[in-house]
């Protein structure tokens, strides 16, 4: 019988899941010590932060002066020349007029990414220090796709700055990262909530952060070929995500839907989403978790990854 392993799984969600810097801050009142923490995307950031840290505080006050910095600023998404053609004139403003706007789809049709990779490095390497995945005090997986195989592929060894490239390289707006041979993209497509891998790395009682959005949360209107192929790919995602959710033990699900995945600076916001839905969720954590060890360890069963089709690799 092995030890008993609790994990916190961290959805991708880009600035949705900053609502994981909430939860984790409510999760650490109960001093639950994690030995494993897998993340897709957005969820691989706020889990190595935390792997690194253990303070949300100093987390969320990290990851604010960030998102505000010039190099973030300046580098995240080019805005195509000019002001925005409609009211107001900030960066994310602009970004998301320019979003709805032909030369959005212009350029990713024409580029590898809309970021270059030598701004995405940039990004990486100004958030996180050149440490090893191994060096970590727990376990910790990123989750990516390999575009040639179709496998998940879980990083939970070498640099966690390219491990953490690969998870958050958005197909068409970041880089493709090269690894042991795979170039990988954002997890979150295939996997945008990795229980299994967290299930498959050890873990007895995984608690997991989703914050996705919610069939109701699309955008109803299509407007041409592209929005229908976009609104297609949401729906089979959000299929795909339903049922890893019923696999986790805790389920902790901030209401960020209404948040639009580039708005970095409703941050505060999001934040309390994800308090004010762990708060709610913890109130019977001790008493699940006590039933879940009795029934496992206590001779009845023992806890195993569900059989489910699934196409995933270790590196």
């Amino acid at each position: 019988m092995g030890m008993f392993k609790t994990a916190l799984v961290l959805s991708g969600g880009a600035a949705r899941g900053l609502a994981h810097i909430g939860t984790i801050a409510e999760l650490d009142k109960y001093k639950i010590d994690f030995d494993i923490i897998v993340g897709t995307s957005m969820g691989s950031i706020i889990g190595a932060l935390y792997a690194l840290y253990r303070n949300p505080k100093k987390i969320y006050e990290y990851v604010y002066d960030y998102l505000n910095g010039e190099l973030f600023q300046r580098n995240w998404l080019p805005v195509q020349e000019g002001e925005a053609s409609e009211g107001g004139s900030g960066f994310f403003h602009k970004f998301l007029v320019n979003l709805q706007k032909s030369i959005y789809y212009t350029r990713s049709l024409t580029r590898l990414s809309l970021i270059t990779p030598e701004n995405y490095e940039e990004m990486i390497n100004a958030m996180f220090e050149d440490i090893l995945i191994e060096d970590l005090p727990v376990k910790y997986g990123a989750v990516a796709v390999d575009l040639s195989t179709g496998e998940e592929v879980v990083i939970c060894s070498g640099p966690l700055r390219k491990a953490i490239a690969a998870s958050c390289a958005i197909p068409g707006v970041l880089p493709p990262i090269e690894i042991e041979g795979r170039l990988l993209v954002d997890g979150g497509g295939l996997d945008n909530l990795p229980i299994v891998p967290a299930l498959e790395m050890g873990a007895s009682f995984v608690v997991a952060s989703d914050a996705s959005w919610e069939i109701k949360d699309l955008e109803l209107e299509v407007s041409c070929a592209l929005d229908v192929v976009f609104r297609t790919n949401d729906i089979t995602r959000l299929y795909l995500n339903e049922i890893r959710r019923n696999m986790a033990d805790l389920l902790i699900e901030p209401r960020v839907g209404h948040i639009q995945w580039t708005e970095f600076n409703r941050i505060a916001e999001v934040v309390a989403a994800g308090r004010k839905a762990a708060r709610t969720r913890l109130r019977d954590f001790r008493w699940k978790k006590l039933q879940f060890w009795l029934y496992t360890f206590g001779g009845l069963t023992t806890r195993k990854p569900p059989k489910l089709p699934k196409n995933i690799v270790y590196v």
